[in-house]
């Protein structure tokens, strides 16, 4: 069996999904094959079936998504780690949400910055993040919010 060393380092153009710092996980060749041949992006909806700002499923998930935001802002308001950031309980639990919280997001967004890049990046299909090779986080967030726009969900 063979194992494999990935490292995450910075990539050449910076990317507001990913943190500076270098990380490594040791996994085994095998692993990684049966992971990729069981991964199925069919769950990201159709345009026509996606929830919109004001859409019903939206509307539903607004009141745990305000909660979950503003205890993810008051836990994380000195973290210095994109790490913690993003692996902050309430963070995680609005990712957790899927697609239908996209909305949601880039409202906020719009309203009041905040590291939702990743959470953006991991709700949308593989190779769809809009902010990829932007180098500031305000293009980031336009790249974002002008991608929410075009696909409907603005």
């Amino acid at each position: 069996m063979s194992e494999i060393e990935y490292c995450q380092r910075p990539p050449q153009r910076w990317n507001p999904a990913w943190s500076r710092e270098e990380t490594c996980l040791q996994v085994d060749q095998e692993d990684v094959d049966a992971w990729i041949a069981s991964t199925d992006t069919s769950w990201f909806p159709e345009p026509e079936q996606r929830a919109t700002r004001g859409s019903t499923r939206s509307e539903q998930l607004r009141p745990e998504f305000s909660r979950l935001a503003n205890e993810w802002r008051r836990e994380t308001l000195t973290a210095g780690h994109l790490s913690k950031i993003v692996m902050n309980p309430a963070y995680q639990r609005i990712m957790a949400m899927g697609p239908d919280i996209i909305p949601l997001i880039l409202e906020e967004l719009t309203q009041t910055p905040g590291h939702w890049f990743w959470a953006l990046h991991n709700l949308v299909p593989e190779g769809s993040d809009p902010a990829e090779g932007c180098t500031s986080i305000r293009e980031a967030a336009n790249a974002w919010l002008e991608w929410g726009r075009r696909e409907g969900f603005l």
